[in-house]
């Protein structure tokens, strides 16, 4: 019997053992486990930090390097706040969010909370740019403005008035009175240690959202870029950078990792209002001779040419017997520096003062940097054919002052013998209701346009979607009388819409072709509804 027993115990022991022994792991196990891979991830932390402490240093460095940027920028940067007129504070918000409703039309509308107006103040971005107390900004931060407050870095705040402006470059100088002031250092790109290029780290400075002596981080993208938002008569040469610039950063600087000024944040490329990485600085070297042209003439100098001109393409320069780059002149003013010294239409600009040319973007922006009454060498291939090359020819153009953005327009289209008067203040409520654009109805500009001569004021731009497009004005129409008294003169209009009231309706008659129409101008109800 004990023998049998024994003999039990000794058959199921090693199975015995071994259902303890499996027990015991899987009771165990896992708490060792979760000990080992702890003990392993303890011993990672421990060499990373001990890595950090090597190579971190170099981090550190860097960090220390924006911070060094930063107490060094900061100031030198200020914070605008501007009180607009009325008027000014429409005109920008419809550019922003559309045409106001107004009358019934505001009541019935289903955004009509979108429309509702806000304060007449803005806010944007500036720097200090000498001791004297010019406060450089873009001239679309100050536009309208009547009075603007300069906020600097200590929180004290300082009254400024207008210097001088630019629309071509949207640049525009202020000053303040007083002393203590602390003026950015602008780059020299005269200097090669001073030059930027695509790759560069920069900073960006000013006010997003109103949150005062920000500063953000990325690199050069890009330069010498044209978006077009100045216009056909801007001078654009745009930094390209991917630090964050918003609504508020304009005016503000664009700096390089020395903390001097290379350029002053302008635009953002956006679907939405709000910066998506691709924004643009006007660079430093515009800066600078158009700055010290505001603050000692009160406008930038530039050299004037008087051509019409194109960039040459491929197909058209075989046309001409010409296979390489340059800038075809298609038309000539008759009384500008270049007719005078004997450029011709179909001449093809190749160089300036033996610096070639490619592109009409390229002429232009150094044209424009010559003083007026420089002389300059311009060297055209003329006379050419398909089967014949033309011959070079260099011609001395002495250089005018550039006229006045709408005078040169109108010049260059043609359709106006010589600029109308300023009426910048007359013409601010044609403005509010979308006419942009009227001259005199001359015979001389019937002739030209080929339309039979009335007396009145040919429009000749309408902005799209304004209350004047929707009352069915256009480019082209006649404006012949104001409440049934004739008008023949861009003088005339103004007179007789200063005498009416635009709140309340004037009647015009325009002639659009053979036919004649009345319209009502009427300036949009902005008031709150009670």
């Amino acid at each position: 019997m004990e023998n049998r027993i024994m003999s039990r115990i000794r058959y199921y022991g090693p199975s015995l053992v071994l259902s303890v022994t499996v027990l015991a792991v899987l009771l165990i196990g896992p708490q060792v486990m979760k000990q080992l891979v702890f003990a392993q991830q303890e011993e990672q932390v421990r060499q990373s930090r001990e890595l950090l402490l090597e190579q971190a240093k170099q981090l550190a460095e860097l960090s220390n390097a924006f911070r060094a940027v930063a107490r060094t920028v900061k100031p030198s940067v200020v914070h605008l706040e501007v009180s607009m007129s009325r008027s000014a504070m429409i005109r920008r918000f419809e550019r922003e969010r559309g045409i106001i409703p107004h009358g019934r039309d505001r009541r019935g509308n289903d955004r009509y909370e979108d429309f509702e107006v806000p304060e007449q103040y803005g806010n944007g971005s500036g720097w200090v740019y000498d001791d004297a107390g010019h406060i450089i900004t873009n001239y679309h931060v100050v536009d309208g403005a009547e009075k603007i407050v300069v906020k600097f870095f200590d929180k004290t705040t300082r009254e400024a008035t207008l210097v001088g402006k630019d629309m071509r470059t949207d640049i525009a100088v202020l000053k303040v009175e007083g002393d203590g002031l602390h003026p950015a250092k602008l780059a020299d790109f005269e200097k090669e240690s001073e030059r930027i290029a695509q790759g560069d780290i920069v900073f960006a400075f000013g006010s997003p959202f109103r949150k005062e002596f920000s500063m953000s981080q990325g690199i050069v993208s890009g330069t010498g870029r044209t978006v077009g938002i100045l216009g056909t008569m801007g001078y654009e040469d745009f930094i390209q950078t991917d630090a964050a610039i918003h609504p508020g950063n304009s005016g503000g600087p664009l700096t390089n990792i020395y903390g001097e000024v290379v350029g002053m944040n302008t635009a953002i490329a956006t679907n939405t209002g709000i910066g998506q990485g691709v924004g643009f600085a006007i660079p430093a070297n515009m800066l600078r001779h158009h700055i010290e042209s505001l603050i000692e003439n009160r406008q930038v100098r530039r050299g004037y040419l008087g051509v019409l001109i194109n960039t040459l393409t491929a197909d058209m320069g075989t046309t001409f017997g010409y296979d390489g780059r340059g800038v075809l002149v298609e038309k000539v003013l008759p009384d500008g520096p270049a007719g005078a010294a004997g450029i011709r239409r179909g001449d093809i600009i190749v160089a300036v003062n033996g610096e070639e040319i490619a592109t009409d973007q390229e002429l232009r922006l150094l044209i424009a940097s010559y003083d007026p009454d420089t002389a300059v060498t311009v060297t055209v291939v003329r006379d050419g054919t398909r089967t014949t090359p033309g011959q070079r020819v260099n011609i001395t153009v002495t250089l005018e002052q550039l006229p006045e953005t709408d005078a040169v327009a109108g010049i260059l289209r043609g359709d106006r013998e010589a600029p109308e008067p300023p009426q910048d203040e007359r013409m601010e409520s044609l403005r509010q209701l979308g006419i942009e654009e009227l001259a005199t109805l001359s015979e001389t500009l019937a002739d030209r346009m080929d339309i039979e001569h009335v007396p009145g004021v040919i429009i000749e731009r309408v902005r799209s979607r304004s209350i004047a497009a929707a009352e069915g004005l256009a480019r082209g129409m006649i404006i012949t009388d104001v409440m049934g008294e004739p008008v023949s003169s861009l003088e005339e209009l103004l007179d007789a819409l200063e005498a009416n009231d635009l709140g309340a309706g004037v009647r015009i008659t325009v002639r659009q072709g053979d036919m004649y129409r009345y319209a009502i101008l009427k300036l949009p109800d902005v008031h709150t509804e009670p």
